[in-house]
């Protein structure tokens, strides 16, 4: 538009693309986002009689591309003697680094094995500490050596990460689920799955159609992003996805659901079962129910980058900061929104968490969430949201809780990214070793927790899998 302004009035004919802050008084964000003293990428919402005054000076000047916000006032930022560690140090703790000497300024944070909880925490820090306000895509891409620059001041001005005048958010603003864009659509489009058992991928494509791999989804509950790993592999692999139907009351109960599901395709053992990220705790609870079952039996349980604990020692982390180890609050249930919202969309949330807190019910702040993500993505119905949102929550609080009742007697491999760095206070087998009889198989693979699965190094991965 600010071009086709600029030719215009090359060409002698009136042309002026004005860009707006915020609006406040009306919208969503007076009816959604908190009102006019929502702070939105570091600008207030400007009132209405401020705009038509701006209006009136932009319609009497020459320029074809004019700009009017307001700036929120800076109350944040590190304060010398405020005894706080530097930003560097603080992102370097989230993502679980013990030693930061040797860290490649030049790697962003999604490189460095940063998953969704701890964006949650970068986000925060930055918020709190910084007055920035960012997506969680740009805070993937953010490198250690941007956060020391930020730390010590050396741009006053924001960077593109922080512009005021941020376009509407559409799928190129969601933070991204994966490396790879198309997943992020494919997330979108199958946000509340109503498929529990998928296919992913083609018997007459495979050396072996006889023989069956069941690996559970990640927290999303959708398994698109194993689809590539799928297509490599020998044998016939089906995905569990959480559906609306999935119990989710406890790690035990989505289990058995989901062994229902999988002897619909095989009623009998022996069994394949495998887990990414979130779904290794229900894969190895799938195991342990099956062992009690005197003529089933387990032939391989694969732990693809996770294990019982790896989502538990993420909230167990999260509690102790807060110091709340009892309880579900309003305060852990805002958390919960705000880690689900902070998926999709950029927001203030501290505001945002403050505001979800003063809800009165878990249901309110589910459809506050909702609606936020709702009014920013039109495309997605509202009720997948809500019914996405709670999933999301039970899910984060059913792997909080688990505790698997007995050791798992059968083989098992785990496949983990060597640059999960998130993975570190699990121990090199992930903590398995107390869960698991035999000694566990380890196979080290380039990448994230992320990337790992994705070119090129699924190839290794599926070539793991393929020699079992």
């Amino acid at each position: 538009m600010e071009r086709l302004c600029e030719l215009r009035q090359q060409d002698g004919l009136p042309g002026l693309a004005i860009q707006w802050g915020a609006i406040g008084d009306v919208g969503v964000i007076q009816d959604h986002m908190g009102g006019n003293e929502t702070v939105v990428g570091g600008t207030l919402p400007q009132r209405i009689p401020s705009c038509l005054t701006a209006l009136d000076v932009f319609l009497q000047q020459p320029k074809s591309t004019v700009a009017s916000m307001v700036l929120a006032e800076r109350s944040g930022g590190k304060k010398a003697g405020s005894g706080k560690a530097n930003l560097v140090e603080s992102v370097a703790n989230i993502l679980g680094m013990k030693d930061i000497s040797n860290i490649n300024e030049n790697a962003n944070l999604a490189e460095l094995g940063m998953d969704s909880l701890m964006g949650v925490e970068v986000k925060q820090t930055l918020e709190r500490d910084h007055d920035l306000v960012l997506s969680m895509q740009e805070i993937r891409l953010l490198t250690m050596g941007r956060l020391k620059q930020i730390d010590e001041g050396a741009s006053k001005e924001t960077s593109h990460s922080r512009r005021s005048s941020r376009k509407s958010l559409n799928e190129e603003d969601v933070f991204e689920l994966s490396e790879n864009s198309e997943d992020i659509k494919l997330f979108i489009q199958e946000l509340m799955p109503k498929q529990c058992l998928v296919k992913l991928n083609s018997e007459e494509l495979v050396s072996k159609p006889k023989e069956n791999i069941f690996v559970v989804h990640p927290i999303e509950g959708v398994t698109a992003s194993l689809e590539s790993l799928a297509s490599k592999v020998d044998c016939v692999v089906y995905g569990l996805q959480c559906v609306k139907q999935a119990d989710l009351d406890s790690i035990n109960a989505l289990a058995a659901f989901y062994l229902k599901q999988i002897k619909t395709v095989q009623p009998k053992g022996p069994y394949t079962i495998a887990g990414y990220s979130f779904g290794c705790a229900v894969a190895l609870e799938m195991a342990l129910q099956l062992e009690k079952e005197k003529d089933k039996q387990v032939k391989n349980l694969i732990f693809l980058d996770g294990s019982h604990k790896y989502v538990s020692s993420q909230t167990e982390g999260y509690k102790n900061k807060k110091n709340n180890q009892e309880g579900l609050g309003a305060d852990i249930e805002a958390d919960g929104m705000c880690t689900f919202l902070v998926q999709f969309i950029s927001f203030e949330y501290t505001k945002v968490r403050e505001d979800l807190i003063k809800l009165a019910s878990f249901e309110e702040r589910v459809k506050k969430t909702a609606l936020l993500i709702q009014t920013a993505i039109p495309q997605i119905p509202l009720q997948d949201v809500e019914d996405a949102a709670v999933s999301f929550y039970k899910k984060l609080v059913a792997a909080d809780k688990y505790t698997p009742s007995s050791l798992y007697q059968g083989r098992a491999v785990l496949i983990k990214a060597v640059n999960n760095r998130s993975a570190q206070v699990l121990g090199e087998d992930y903590s398995l070793s107390k869960v698991c009889k035999q000694k566990i198989e380890i196979f080290g693979v380039e990448g994230n927790h992320r990337s790992f699965i994705g070119e090129p190094s699924v190839n290794t991965v599926a070539k793991v899998i393929n020699s079992l």
